[in-house]
């Protein structure tokens, strides 16, 4: 029976060292590789030196195949719940006296192993007892054992409630891996606590076969589900924590994950659904690169940026690659960003465009009415002594009448017609497809608006009070020919202005 069981164990310390071979060939190791390594090392040794245990004849021999045992044994409890809090990314982990701490308990056992002959702190005494069938080692248990024992258990403990608590964070495609590492967590921890109560077989030493199945549930995840090269431990802490929608989607387009955040921006989210019908068929997206494209949702009239990443294929898998698409709020610094584009084109005094934005509009649309062949207009005015107000007024005076002007301008005038202040008292409109006529119609509109203005200082109803008025100029062409146009048109506008101011002000003037 002996040797029965002494091939077996063998026989699964040579799959646990395939396993740990496996491991270290991978060529993309992460933080719990070497860990999770040592884990099936310290396994094995346990499983060959028991073998060597059961085939020892003497009691000498038992006891060095015992202590021997006691190299991998040690370290169980350490490296069991390392790898467990390496997994599941565990705060009290990252503390470096943790650490030390439970690395120090193994060293406390793995010492009263080595000193046990002399001081006898591991086992009170030895002797060689009758199992079922053969002759085993038999042991009355000292304090340094107990020691072991509650450090063992503690481990077991702390792993399980870790890895429970864990499979709430993550999403569904993990959950067969956290399944097997909690099965291959509990059977030797149900086991241990079988042995300490005396259920198990008369002799024989169950452990080292329970951690073969927890070895072997590990290796499942090893080798189905890329573990432990891909820790999902920063897929939970990420993925779900972020506030940032995040989708992934396969090579056909539809959702395969999603978090928390995406649930709410998008309710009624659903696996296997195109997740923005439209934005996947785009051009950019096709490539092979990544690219950024906003999109404007309804959604709480939250505005939203989707940067969109391509996973590339794997061929050995049958993977035709997928995305993921991140969703960021930008709502607040949209806004922010218009407020500054609004600051650097809008005039303070007024609130009408400033003369850079005009100019720059006016160039954007040359193009556009110079291929349709269609008219450009432009309207120049000019507050009619509008020094005399300073003068007689102050600045403040000065400042009003402008604003007054302005909101005439603001009134009539409508996109895609555009008003500024041009500088000073002076104001200018962009008219694209109108023509003289219909410009000259315009001008003259916002000019008896204007007249209506009492000027600073009077009121309508004293006989003495007088009124704002504004000198007008009007040019128009069909004939475009790029910012030339714009020079020709301003120029010849201007010019009608001043005959307008010489000819008794109050006036609008075609040029």
């Amino acid at each position: 029976m002996q040797y029965i069981l002494s091939v077996l164990l063998l026989l699964i310390a040579g799959f646990l060292v395939i396993l740990l071979l496996h491991v270290l060939s991978c060529r993309s190791l992460s933080q719990i590789s070497y860990p999770f390594a040592g884990l099936m090392l310290a396994i094995t040794i346990y499983a060959a030196g028991y073998a060597g245990e059961l085939l020892s004849p003497t009691l000498s021999r038992m006891l060095f195949w015992n202590t021997f045992q006691y190299l991998g044994i040690s370290f169980i409890p350490y490296l069991w719940i390392t790898v467990t809090a390496l997994y599941v990314n565990a705060p009290f982990f990252r503390l470096r006296l943790v650490q030390i701490l439970l690395f120090v308990f193994s060293l406390i056992t793995l010492s009263g192993a080595l000193t046990d002959p002399w001081l006898h702190l591991k086992y009170a005494s030895v002797f060689i007892c009758m199992g079922q069938t053969f002759p085993v080692l038999g042991f009355i248990r000292g304090p340094l054992y107990y020691f072991h024992v509650i450090y063992t258990t503690c481990s077991f403990i702390i792993s399980l409630a870790l890895l429970a608590n864990f499979i709430f964070l993550t999403c569904s495609s993990f959950h067969r891996t956290m399944i097997l590492l909690i099965a291959g967590s509990a059977l030797p921890f149900i086991d241990f606590m079988l042995y300490l109560s005396g259920i198990r077989i008369p002799g024989i030493d169950t452990i080292p076969f329970s951690m073969f199945f927890s070895a072997l549930c590990s290796g499942l995840a090893v080798f189905s589900e890329k573990f432990p090269a891909s820790v999902p431990a920063a897929r939970s802490f990420v993925f779900e924590m972020i506030s940032d929608a995040v989708i992934v989607t396969d090579g056909n387009n539809r959702i395969t994950d999603y978090n928390k955040a995406a649930c709410a921006l998008f309710p009624g989210i659903t696996k296997g659904a195109n997740p923005v019908p439209g934005l996947l068929g785009t051009g950019s997206f096709a490539a092979d690169t990544e690219f950024q494209t906003d999109i404007s949702f309804s959604i709480k009239m939250r505005r939203y940026s989707c940067h969109v990443s391509r996973m590339r294929p794997v061929p050995k898998q049958h993977d035709a690659g997928g995305r993921i698409l991140l969703f960021k709020d930008v709502t607040e610094s949209a806004r922010i960003l218009e407020k500054m584009q609004e600051f650097a084109s809008v005039d303070s005094l007024t609130g009408l465009y400033n003369r850079r934005y005009f100019m720059d509009r006016a160039r954007q649309i040359i193009p556009e009415l110079e291929r349709s062949g269609s008219f450009l207009s432009f309207i120049i005015a000019d507050i009619d002594l509008f020094k005399q107000i300073n003068d007689t007024q102050g600045h403040p005076a000065g400042d009003a009448a402008i604003q007054a002007v302005a909101a005439v301008f603001s009134e009539i005038v409508c996109p895609p017609n555009i008003a500024a202040r041009f500088g000073g008292e002076e104001f200018i409109c962009l008219l694209p497809d109108t023509d003289a006529g219909a410009a000259f119609s315009i001008a003259e509109k916002i000019r008896t608006g204007i007249e209506k203005i009492p000027a600073p200082g009077s009121s309508r109803s004293s006989e003495t009070s007088f009124y704002i008025t504004a000198s007008f100029g009007v040019a128009s062409t069909d004939k475009i020919g790029g910012e030339q146009a714009i020079t020709l048109l301003v120029s010849r506008a201007d010019k009608a202005l001043y005959n307008s101011k010489n000819n008794g002000r109050n006036r609008t003037t075609t040029g």
